[in-house]
């Protein structure tokens, strides 16, 4: 006997169209800005700046990096600096289809960074602590996963010089919370938290949950999922 599956199909969800098309992402290097005070980023007491060389990488390797560096510094999220320290970039191959050319991801790799800051005391929520917040009276939810999270948080000018990196001999740093940074998901959570919280004292009938760039907004009706989705 075999048992044949079927999709599942979900009605339209006309609201989704209300949403304002600046809103969506619409590629891996999309940014958003959060107006919260800057993150300054502390190296330990007698602490040496990291410096690590770029080492060689091929050519699709390189492409990839310039047009990646190019998007990001359009976005003010790079910016070319003269630092003391470099951390080397990593590009991480993506899975691309039988016959297009290599493509791939610009990792920076920031452990020198991270061993020579000091480590904020962690904020993450523990997933299965957070979903028992889920009211009983919850019925509709909406999911919201946050494009680039970490780039909405500004980084203090004073410390931007530690991210530094190099390529196409040039360096650039970051003015936002670097992806790989130890800090950045603690940082980014409390961020986060200081806009929530504003937001969920003004919608008290619903309850909203963050586990760092997942948002989860639990409504006892639709009508009221609906509108404080929009709002």
């Amino acid at each position: 006997m075999s048992i044949e599956s079927s999709p599942i199909s979900f009605p339209p969800i006309p609201e989704l169209y209300e949403v304002p098309d600046h809103l969506w992402s619409k590629g891996p290097e999309d940014i958003g800005r959060l107006q919260v005070p800057p993150v300054l980023v502390t190296l330990k007491p007698g602490a040496t700046p990291p410096r690590k060389p770029q080492y060689p990488l091929k050519p699709a390797q390189s492409a990839a990096i310039a047009k990646q560096v190019c998007i990001l510094g359009d976005s003010g999220a790079l910016v070319q600096c003269t630092s003391p320290c470099n951390s080397p970039l990593f590009p991480v191959k993506k899975k691309t289809p039988k016959g297009e050319p290599e493509a791939y991801r610009m990792v920076q790799d920031l452990r020198a960074v991270n061993e020579a800051t000091i480590l904020d005391t962690l904020l993450v929520s523990n997933p299965h602590t957070l979903l028992s917040g889920i009211p009983p009276s919850a019925c509709y939810f909406t999911v919201v996963d946050l494009a680039n999270a970490f780039f909405i948080v500004p980084l203090d000018p004073a410390c931007m010089y530690l991210f530094a990196f190099t390529h196409d001999n040039r360096q650039y740093t970051w003015t936002v919370m670097p992806q790989g940074a130890q800090n950045s998901p603690t940082q980014f959570s409390k961020a986060m938290a200081t806009v929530l919280d504003t937001w969920q004292r003004l919608n008290p009938q619903v309850v909203l949950l963050q586990y760092v760039d997942e948002l989860l907004l639990c409504a006892p009706s639709r009508e009221e999922a609906v509108t404080t989705s929009l709002s």
